[in-house]
């Protein structure tokens, strides 16, 4: 019995943030998608990054190095209609991860008309990672809608 014990207490140390692979079977495209709207405030006619995405394990153990597990593949499904939208990588540290290094993933940018002050929207799309699970309060797929308001310079 203390055998059995030892074995998962050692599992749970060494997977410590890990996450599983489910090549093929599909589990992680159980979870429903999921939209959710973010606003931002932006000065017109500056790019700035307006939202981002990762997808990290942590290292084993508290402070450790952390690394990426893939690049979140996003879409942007309906652009804004006062400016222009855009994705692309980016190195920096997750918001909340608790890693002390950068780790690549992808910033969602966004550049106003020159001129343009008032309000705009665009919407973008997260797909679920079909190779992964998710780590446990991990991002469900989904629409990703960003409000911005444009300010004057």
């Amino acid at each position: 019995m203390w055998k059995i014990l030892y074995a998962i207490m050692g599992f749970a140390v060494l997977f410590n943030g890990v996450q599983i692979a489910a090549y093929g079977d599909d589990l992680s495209t159980n979870r429903t998608e999921q939209d959710t709207v973010t606003k931002r405030k932006v000065i017109s006619g500056t790019e700035t990054m307006v939202a981002s995405t990762f997808s990290w394990r942590t290292g084993r153990s508290g402070g450790g190095f952390c690394s990426e597990s893939y690049k979140p593949a996003l879409q942007i499904i309906d652009p804004p209609k006062h400016g222009t939208a855009r994705i692309d990588s980016i190195l920096n540290i997750p918001k909340g991860s608790g890693c002390p290094n950068p780790i690549h993933g992808q910033g969602i940018f966004y550049r106003s008309s020159d001129g343009y002050k008032g309000e705009d929207q665009f919407t973008y799309y997260r797909p679920d990672n079909r190779t992964a699970f998710d780590w446990v309060g991990g991002v469900p797929p989904g629409n990703r809608t960003v409000l911005v308001t444009v300010t004057a310079p």
